[in-house]
């Protein structure tokens, strides 16, 4: 190739060679975006599964106290007192347990698909505690008075029908939640519900077994979502070990004190 030819050629593969640099730069800009976008979503999976999991592991080779503090290392000899039990092995075979919702109840049901019975029960209480009982949650449905008047209308409307008895029987029967209309249970297929799967009435009786009292009255609290955050991290603190019971219940009673204050001197 003569003189003329490369200097030719040259700005041409120079041209080339920026283009793939661009084309490698584009790639790798769109690759961190990717890592960027998943970065939450990876620093959620280690502080909330890959963490416990590790520690879990790592407690497991050890002796704790009540509060879950290393008290000694004994190397294989939980796994090995573990596996030398009848009961671990029988419970592996015939029982499973949880506490969930009784929004979940459907899906339990239906999972099990008739391979296992599944059994129901009231939710426990404290030994010595004179009565327990349970309060009713969920999600609240509202229409926004700043809205055109046929748009209030429309969801006042929409409200009523999920209201009806026939609605909420369905709804109940579908999920497991308490219908808000006592005449659902008047409905023949939630009857018809309830004989079939008699696991529905475990909760209904529950309920209505349920006497008034502070604990079980609901709470009517505007820092709600702040209170129960507060009160999730006092439970780790003395689950783990970083604060006195007692401490950390007292604390978390003042942080929230102390919101519900701000609250009703600034929401009036």
């Amino acid at each position: 190739m003569s003189t003329t030819e490369q200097e030719l050629t040259r700005p041409i593969q120079a041209s080339r060679r920026i283009a793939r640099r661009a084309k490698r730069l584009a790639v790798w800009r769109e690759n961190m975006a990717g890592y960027v976008f998943l970065a939450p979503s990876l620093l959620l999976f280690a502080m909330f599964l890959f963490d416990p999991l590790v520690q879990s592991i790592y407690l497991s080779f050890h002796l704790t106290d009540p509060r879950g503090r290393i008290a000694a290392f004994v190397g294989l000899d939980n796994f090995t007192r573990l596996f030398a039990s009848s009961a671990f092995w029988n419970s592996l075979a015939v029982t499973l347990m949880t506490l969930d919702s009784t929004g979940s109840l459907r899906g339990i049901v239906d999972g099990a698909n008739g391979k296992f019975e599944v059994g129901t029960a009231f939710l426990p209480k404290p030994d010595g505690a004179p009565e327990g009982g349970v309060i009713v949650g969920g999600a609240s449905l509202w229409i926004l008075n700043n809205k055109p008047d046929d748009e209030q209308k429309a969801a006042w409307t929409f409200i009523r029908y999920l209201a009806e008895p026939k609605t909420q029987a369905q709804w109940h029967i579908s999920s497991g939640y308490f219908p808000i209309n006592k005449k659902a249970y008047e409905e023949q297929n939630v009857k018809i519900n309830l004989v079939k799967y008699p696991q529905f009435q475990t909760a209904i009786d529950q309920l209505h077994a349920t006497k008034l009292t502070p604990a079980t009255q609901g709470a009517v609290m505007g820092v709600f979502p702040e209170a129960r955050q507060i009160v999730e991290g006092a439970m780790e603190e003395a689950f783990s070990g970083a604060k006195e019971t007692k401490k950390a219940l007292d604390d978390a009673a003042k942080a929230i004190t102390d919101k519900i204050a701000t609250y009703n001197r600034t929401v009036k």
